[in-house]
């Protein structure tokens, strides 16, 4: 097959339809979550961060769904120690954790290190694609999880040292098929 070359000013203003370009895929729907609260753990097991979860209803079969999850703030009490993030998808009562469980093998995780015992820190966050071949018109929550090595770490997530709001945005967008 040969190649040609047209040139852009060759092609009529209405000559490309999105008929034309739908084989790109879509964003069928963002639902957004922002809010200032702080959640404080010092839990080895998952618990939920306090505002990170949202619900979303499918609009299309087979969708995929990309989350983002970006909190403005970190404070750890303790630097030899790690703070693991998980994001947990439920449809019809039935959790899935996205990624795995495993102690360093968590969505994200974060280790810190240093002299201080007080450390600050932004600019962590997660995105993780998940295709749960869900039909269209199901409800799904996804949520962020968090949990600490040991018990002697207090992880704030949002926030400072004084339990300072300085916000958590976690985003959902529904992707649709190419036609």
């Amino acid at each position: 097959m040969a190649i040609s070359t047209i040139v852009t000013n060759s092609i009529a203003d209405d000559a490309i339809t999105v008929g034309k370009t739908s084989k790109l895929g879509k964003i069928l729907q963002i639902v957004h979550v922002y809010n200032g609260s702080v959640t404080s753990i010092n839990a080895t097991s998952y618990a939920d961060v306090t505002n990170a979860a949202s619900n979303i209803v499918s609009l299309g079969a087979s969708s995929k769904f990309l989350i983002e999850y970006n909190p403005t703030g970190f404070h750890f009490n303790n630097v030899a120690n790690m703070c693991h993030l998980l994001l947990v998808r439920t449809i019809a009562s039935t959790a899935t954790s996205i990624g795995t469980s495993a102690h360093n093998s968590a969505t994200a995780s974060m280790q810190v290190d240093g002299a201080d015992d007080n450390v600050r820190m932004g600019g962590f966050g997660l995105r993780q694609l998940d295709a749960p071949s869900q039909a269209a018109g199901v409800t799904i929550n996804y949520k962020v999880q968090v949990k600490v090595d040991n018990t002697n770490l207090t992880c704030k997530i949002g926030g400072n040292e004084n339990s300072q709001g300085f916000g958590q945005s976690f985003t959902i967008y529904e992707l649709g098929a190419a036609d």
